[in-house]
């Protein structure tokens, strides 16, 4: 038996769905949407991004001015990232827009400045949050180091 495959690899653009309350206008950046970022396997919920633009995952595509997708509608955006992959969540906090790293379990919030005494790596940045273990959020790849203090 076949699993679905649940991450998003590179190419040019991928499908979109405009969550509930939220108009997406074309040309502008999109983040994936905070309260249910995963939406469904084929169709991510995304959303206009405002403050958050540190985390988007690409442009609306469409003509600047041109009428905004409403609640719903599915829209293409252009992709910033190499990846975006889909991970299981470990037992803490993944904030999203912050740095993680691996456990035993899954992906946590990276702590400041490494630990304190050691660097530690981080494979990306968490497009997507969730404080409940095993829970999937989405990733984007980015590998870095955080240096100790």
């Amino acid at each position: 038996m076949r699993l679905p495959d649940r991450r998003v690899t590179y190419q040019d653009f991928g499908e979109y769905t405009v969550p509930s309350g939220q108009t997406v206008r074309p040309a502008m950046p999109v983040v994936l949407n905070a309260t249910d970022g995963n939406g469904s396997e084929d169709y991510p919920n995304a959303q206009e991004a405002t403050a958050d633009t540190h985390i988007a995952i690409g442009i609306a595509r469409g003509n600047p001015g041109a009428t905004a997708y409403a609640a719903g509608a599915r829209f293409e955006a252009t992709h910033l990232f190499t990846s975006v992959e889909w991970v299981r969540a470990g037992t803490g906090t993944v904030t999203r827009g912050a740095r993680v790293v691996s456990t035993t379990d899954g992906v946590i919030d990276a702590p400041a400045n490494g630990n304190g005494t050691t660097a530690v790596h981080s494979p990306g940045v968490a497009l997507t949050g969730s404080t409940i273990a095993g829970t999937t959020i989405a990733l984007a790849i980015m590998p870095s180091a955080i240096n100790k203090t």
